[in-house]
Parts: C-alpha cells; sequence; structure tokens
C-alpha cells in the first residue's frame, strides 16, 4: 500500500492488436479504458531537440507508482488530466518487506514533435 499522499487517478488505455497494411499495430481508436487510483505520477527529465527545422522534437520520462496489483501494462497509454504518456518497458512489482509500502513501478514516456 502506498503512502496516503499518492492521490493521483489515471486513466489507463489498453488498444487492441490489429494488422494493417501487413503489420500489427495497436487500434487506438478501440482502446478501452479504464482507471487506477491511489497512485503518484511524478516526472523525472525532460529532453528538446532543437535541429533549427520544424520538427524539433522533446521526449520527457516520469514514474508511476501505483497500488500493487494495477492493471498496467506495456504499451498501454496512462493519461492524467491533459497529459498523455505511454508505458515503457514491463511494469514491475516491488514488495517491500513489510508490504506497507509495496507497489507498482511504472516507467512513462512522451514524446512531441
Amino acid at each position: 500500500m502506498l503512502p496516503s499522499w499518492c492521490q493521483d487517478t489515471v486513466t489507463v488505455l489498453r488498444a487492441p492488436w490489429v494488422t494493417k497494411g501487413g503489420r500489427r499495430v495497436r487500434d487506438w481508436g478501440s482502446a478501452v479504458p479504464h482507471r487506477v487510483g491511489g497512485c503518484t505520477l511524478q516526472q523525472s527529465s525532460t529532453e528538446t531537440s532543437f535541429d533549427g527545422s520544424a520538427r524539433d522534437a522533446s521526449v520527457s520520462a516520469a514514474t508511476l507508482l501505483c497500488p500493487p496489483g494495477s492493471d498496467v501494462r506495456e504499451g498501454d497509454r496512462v493519461e492524467r488530466g491533459e497529459e498523455r504518456w505511454l508505458v515503457d518497458g514491463v511494469p514491475e512489482e516491488r514488495r517491500s518487506p513489510s508490504g506497507s509500502v509495496s507497489h507498482l513501478y511504472v516507467r512513462l514516456r512522451e514524446w512531441r514533435g
């Protein structure tokens, strides 16, 4: 269980796989949302690439801590308000010796540009 100050609620979007043009891709138009409460989402870094073109890009990273057993998987999208993130890698269950601060650790990324 995470501390009482972990009060963020996020929306997790999970899209089915479809074949499009001979490739397997996610169909985000058919994504199924569900909410996960008792979380904390903390931005950890941001980086912008300025190459002088109209296609300047940035990437941001964040960490999402959720209650143990939360339904968040690799490839999901996570939303909090206007923020939209992609789950980066496989979420990890982290267990504390007493169980009092066990949680699901989720790395998130956001790309723009």
